[in-house]
């Protein structure tokens, strides 16, 4: 059980301290809600989600609130407690950034699925050893284009080593890789840290246990064999 609540401790070391510079508002929370359509809530991307780049495709120049739409392109949404018909609402806090995929114009052509994403750059500092983040959906995330393998800590949270990439300057990006229009991506409270990803057998209380139990295991196997 010590084991277990130093695997615990970890866990909420990495997701409690964030490092990094040039990158803002990764916990979404810096976004404010001023719509430039009072039809449609429409959202302009430099006020309700600033510091974020995304995909490009007809429905991306603007960030969808309280409602969607009804068309097959992408889709960006501000996720909050108004957002009954994207239930629950943000992950945590205030604010989460949803995303769909779609196609990329329906005037261009209305075949080609787009993969939506959110990226941003900014320099890992070189003590950085993991990233920790909130997420719902079938996503992938990026370093620099390299793909970064993420375990889930229980709930909506994950964790991914990106210590090869401690002190240079990367881009970060979550791509939703659904196979087809809304099947959304919700993120949310992303924090680099210090503190090194656990092993997987370190990732959970009954995994621990079964560490535990295997470990026991190989001790008594040594005591007879010595």
């Amino acid at each position: 059980m010590r084991t277990a609540m130093i695997a615990l401790a970890g866990l909420c070391l990495i997701t409690g301290s964030a490092q990094g510079q040039g990158f803002v508002n990764l916990d979404f929370e810096s976004g404010r809600v001023v719509s430039h359509d009072p039809t449609f809530g429409w959202l302009d991307w430099n006020i309700a989600a600033p510091g974020w780049s995304h995909s490009s495709g007809s429905s991306t120049s603007e960030i969808y609130y309280k409602s969607g739409h009804f068309g097959a392109t992408q889709l960006y949404m501000l996720y909050d407690s108004l957002s009954p018909s994207y239930s629950p609402g943000a992950l945590e806090g205030n604010y989460s950034m949803g995303f769909s995929n779609g196609i990329f114009s329906p005037i261009i052509d209305e075949e080609v699925m787009t993969q939506a994403y959110l990226s941003q750059t900014g320099t890992i500092t070189g003590d950085i050893k993991s990233i920790a983040f909130l997420g719902t959906g079938n996503f992938q995330i990026f370093m620099n284009n390299v793909p970064i393998h993420v375990e889930s800590v229980g709930g909506n949270a994950f964790v991914g080593d990106v210590s090869a990439f401690a002190g240079t300057v990367s881009e970060f990006k979550i791509v939703n890789l659904a196979l087809g229009p809304g099947q959304p991506v919700v993120v949310d409270r992303i924090q680099f840290s210090t503190q090194a990803v656990p092993e997987p057998c370190m990732l959970s209380l009954v995994t621990v246990g079964a560490c535990l139990a295997w470990h026991e295991r190989r001790k008594c196997k040594a005591t007879r064999q010595s």
